[in-house]
């Protein structure tokens, strides 16, 4: 038996052609129903997605653990900043690899920051939450002066770098015991 198939689509014909359906018409029923519940899926999943993606606000207690991680990050990347200054100034660290660690610390800083950043803080942390955030992208923006500084060839400043450096790290390392806890 042989159909016409003049204007049909080439999935239509396949499915007649394979067995699936007897005629054309029962292989577009086919077509439309495996069409629509395929329509209805690609929805249903879409749907989830979106409302996957609505940002959600976290417990008090997920909320300072992120900030406890973003705040050592920082921290850490402060440091390895202030020490790299601190040989370098003492021609234990080539120039080349000094500029690399400090992009390097520049990096994982705002990553860090920006990261916490991004997080919905919970009612009660709200306030912490501004007073952290200021006080990363504080130290984030001092680890982009001292690469700055690197860069440049401005090792006049590498002594006040590694001092402010220094002292931002023991307040990283402060805010970052006193996240352990709920505000008081």
């Amino acid at each position: 038996m042989r159909f016409r198939t003049v204007g049909v689509r080439s999935s239509t014909r396949s499915t007649v052609l394979r067995g699936e359906a007897e005629n054309i018409e029962d292989a577009l029923e086919r077509i439309i129903a495996t069409t629509g519940t395929r329509a209805t899926v690609a929805a249903v999943v879409l749907l989830l997605t979106v409302v996957g993606c609505a940002p959600g606000t976290p417990d008090e207690d997920s909320w300072r653990a992120d900030a406890t991680r973003a705040v050592g990050d920082v921290a850490s990347a402060v440091q390895t900043a202030q020490l790299a200054l601190a040989e370098s100034q003492s021609d234990h660290l080539p120039h080349a690899y000094l500029q690399s660690v400090l992009v390097d610390a520049e990096r994982i800083s705002g990553m860090a920051a920006q990261t916490l950043s991004s997080v919905q803080p919970p009612e009660l942390e709200r306030q912490r939450s501004s007073d952290v955030v200021d006080a990363l992208d504080e130290a984030t923006g001092l680890v982009t002066d001292a690469r700055i500084a690197v860069v440049a060839g401005d090792s006049e400043q590498y002594g006040d770098l590694v001092t402010d450096l220094r002292r931002t790290a023991e307040e990283l390392q402060h805010l970052e015991s006193t996240l352990e806890h709920p505000p008081s």
